[in-house]
């Protein structure tokens, strides 16, 4: 095979790779609108969801067709493909821990109803 024809392997992985960012890029902006958009239910913990769902958005617009790039047969120089993998890996980990922190905020609000309450500031994203 030629350096530049792909394989078919490549091409399924970078259809569903188009189909899991348009997905998260759609899913993550409803989720988005439809919290900016009720007010009754912008509480504190709905801003950390609001941070979830912006940190995905950037996952799936950013750090996936990135890494559709990665794969391919680009050539890039050391310093391209390094920071590539940076963004990739560092718009994955605000993703992971946003996801923590809204364990960490249920757990605390299963454990102590009264002291979450009292300790979490109103939500101004809004």
């Amino acid at each position: 095979m030629t350096e530049g024809i792909m394989n078919t392997g490549e091409h399924i992985y970078t259809s569903v790779e188009v189909v899991i960012a348009v997905s998260c890029i759609l899913g993550n902006m409803l989720v988005i609108l439809s919290l900016w958009k009720t007010k009754s239910i912008q509480q504190p913990t709905f801003c950390l969801i609001v941070s979830l769902a912006m940190a995905d958005f950037l996952v799936g617009a950013v750090a996936s067709p990135l890494a559709v790039v990665m794969d391919s047969r680009v050539e890039l120089s050391f310093l391209t493909c390094l920071f590539i993998s940076c963004v990739i890996l560092l718009l994955t980990l605000v993703s992971v821990l946003c996801l923590m922190a809204i364990a960490v905020d249920r757990f605390l609000g299963g454990l102590h109803p009264s002291l979450v309450r009292r300790a979490q500031p109103e939500c101004s994203s809004f």
